[in-house]
């Protein structure tokens, strides 16, 4: 049912560390990684594409990322920012 989405590939400066990750349910991740679904790193709420705010997804749009309190293992907001300026949200 969930699944350790990785926020950018394993490349470079985001290797596997809990930072480059999320966990998410199965068909929400295949969303994330298709870029119709990014995080809004200033508000850390979920954005999506056009196209979703058709569906039901759109009660996803601007709800807040539930995140670890321990910052360690809280995702990096520069791979968040990375992984949306990708999407082109």
């Amino acid at each position: 049912m969930l699944e350790a989405a990785c926020i950018v590939p394993f490349r470079g400066k985001f290797p596997h560390h809990p930072s480059n990750g999320l966990l998410l349910r199965a068909d929400i991740h295949a969303l994330f990684d298709l870029g119709k679904i990014a995080i809004d790193t200033g508000s850390m709420s979920v954005v999506l594409t056009e196209d979703l705010m058709q569906t039901s997804y759109r009660l996803l749009a601007g709800r807040p990322l539930r995140y670890p309190k321990e910052e360690e293992h809280r995702p990096s907001n520069e791979a968040l920012d990375l992984h949306r300026r990708s999407a082109g949200l």
